[in-house]
């Protein structure tokens, strides 16, 4: 069992535990995390209130497929009573290779920025592993690119990048736009303290004087990032539309974005 560091869009906790355990620690494992309130269980499903999923590998590339913070399968449930958000667990050096090595790669910030969008931008919590050396410390050259990552998400996420935004209740959501500004990614967010309800949606944007498709999907959640596959449009509104909901959407963000470099 390791401690395992949980990306929170930026902020980083120690509060949780590896899921690989045999079947009869699970007793042993509840009463240790007894009052543990904060802690989460990765596979913890049965022993602790706070379970997360495994998304099914460590690459920190789980795909497009939807992610879903119901149920207990790898993607999730949208249909499921179980609540228990996914976790994408992967390491910065190449090879998946989770202790130091001497001379070992790293990943370049290309690929984790893309690891950051199947993950996070796909409602899941990406777990970052940090590979201490033999002197207990972490090597200069893998907190160099752990800075880089951390500076590309706050750069191009963090408070106040977003060109527009809304918030609010309902099924239908518009923003208007700076004049001449570009933009070729939207982010949305729900409340999912009501619950993960949306299951479906597009964006458009107002270009030329008339709406067009921008992105879709079919699930939301905590947080979910949408490239426009056409690439960056010059419009003057966008507007979100949800199309289908098990109960009222309760958007918490609704955010238009310029291009970011490295995308």
């Amino acid at each position: 069992m390791r401690a395992i560091a949980i990306q929170r869009h930026c902020h980083w906790n120690v509060k949780g535990f590896d899921g690989g355990y045999g079947g009869d620690m699970g007793a042993g494992i509840a009463k240790l995390l007894k009052g543990q309130t904060e802690a989460v269980g990765f596979g913890g499903l049965g022993v602790m209130p706070s379970p997360v999923g495994w998304i099914g590998t460590e690459s920190g590339l789980p795909g497009e497929a939807e992610t879903w913070s119901t149920g207990s399968s790898h993607h999730g449930d949208p249909n499921s009573p179980v609540w228990m958000p996914k976790a994408a667990d992967t390491t910065l050096q190449t090879g998946d290779v989770w202790f130091y090595e001497p001379g070992q790669g790293i990943r370049e910030l290309s690929d984790l920025i893309n690891v950051y969008h199947q993950t996070v931008g796909r409602n899941a919590v990406l777990e970052m592993d940090f590979a201490i050396d033999r002197t207990g410390r972490v090597d200069p050259a893998h907190t160099a690119r752990y800075t880089e990552l951390g500076n590309w998400i706050r750069g191009c996420y963090g408070e106040g990048k977003a060109l527009a935004e809304t918030d609010g209740r309902g099924g239908s959501f518009s923003i208007a736009l700076p004049t001449a500004a570009k933009v070729d990614r939207v982010v949305l967010r729900e409340d999912q303290a009501q619950g993960q309800r949306i299951r479906s949606y597009t964006v458009e944007a107002f270009v030329n004087g008339a709406w067009a498709p921008f992105s879709h999907g079919d699930g939301v959640g905590n947080r979910r990032v949408d490239l426009a596959a056409a690439g960056a449009v010059s419009a003057s509104a966008l507007r979100l539309n949800i199309s289908q909901a098990i109960a009222e959407p309760v958007v918490m963000h609704f955010g238009a974005y310029a291009p970011c470099p490295s995308s």
